[in-house]
């Protein structure tokens, strides 16, 4: 089991990875700030610059945006020949999401978003191979469903989770669209609905 973190939101994240490192062996790859943090709990973490063989720039915006973690992703068994030619490891759950930790003014947040964040989170929801979370409340059912099926996840839930993640990375979508109008000039007006017709 590969897991890639890239949350914003790390509530209930400790418990979740002490599970899946505790009971499945779980190999997990996170950016630099939040491996510190899961290793301050005691847990091994691979750190996003260490696997991409790369250092963060723009303020980590782009951390995840690396071959080896989105082919890591989109990647199926089919492709693993291909894959393995690249050194690129499969990927089975993204953890991700774009909740601000305030919950507040999520339009002007949203441009600040890491970009990679939300490219993560719909690879992973369109791969029916990947388990994608976005919501902590839903981290607790998934370890319930983990012990009971011996480390898999049913395809209803992961279809389910799936759902929920286009759902989420939406939300932003359109809280950008928000920030977006917000600060667009009025003399843009026309251009802009012409743009679209």
């Amino acid at each position: 089991m590969r897991v890639i973190i890239d949350v914003t939101n790390e509530k209930g994240l400790v418990g979740l990875i002490t599970v899946l490192q505790g009971e499945f062996s779980a190999e997990v790859i996170a950016p630099d700030d939040t491996a510190i943090m899961l290793e301050e709990a005691g847990l091994n973490v691979i750190k996003v610059s260490t696997y991409t063989n790369s250092t963060g720039v723009m303020g980590g915006r782009i951390d995840v945006l690396n071959p080896r973690i989105f082919g890591g992703v989109i990647g199926r068994e089919e492709d693993r020949e291909a894959l393995n030619e690249c050194s690129i490891p499969l990927i089975d759950y993204v953890i991700a999401n774009l909740q601000t930790k305030s919950g507040d003014h999520l339009e002007e947040e949203a441009r600040d978003v890491g970009v990679g964040r939300a490219a993560l989170i719909h690879a992973g929801a369109m791969n029916d191979r990947v388990v994608v979370v976005c919501n902590p409340g839903n981290y607790r059912g998934i370890i319930r469903e983990l012990l009971e099926k011996k480390g898999v996840i049913s395809d209803e839930s992961r279809y389910g989770l799936a759902e929920l993640a286009i759902q989420h990375v939406a939300r932003y979508e359109l809280a950008a669209l928000k920030y977006l109008k917000g600060i667009r000039p009025d003399t843009q007006e026309y251009q802009v609905r012409t743009l679209l017709r």
